[in-house]
């Protein structure tokens, strides 16, 4: 397997990992096009939401996202991005 096929193997993996998250939090049920959905696009993520998702996330991946990353955390794709490079 090629380190391409890899990474996007462990996006896959991620992203998956993320909606389901999203949809414990906010009965997301994994909408169509999901991982280019930002916190405008989903009616209960809002600051506190964002909060309650930060902390869901460190848990689920076993990491600290420092404040001043969390609050550019609100598009699922940055998400999924973030937690790539800060698993490799």
């Amino acid at each position: 397997m090629n380190i391409i096929s890899k990474r996007h193997m462990n996006t896959d993996k991620t992203g998956s990992r993320i909606i389901q998250i999203l949809d414990d939090l906010f009965n997301f049920e994994g909408r169509s096009n999901s991982h280019t959905l930002c916190q405008d696009d989903i009616k209960d993520w809002d600051s506190i939401g964002h909060i309650r998702l930060m902390l869901a996330i460190e848990h689920e991946f076993g990491i600290k996202i420092p404040l001043e990353k969390a609050v550019q955390l609100n598009c699922i794709e940055h998400i999924i991005d973030y937690i790539d490079q800060t698993n490799t």
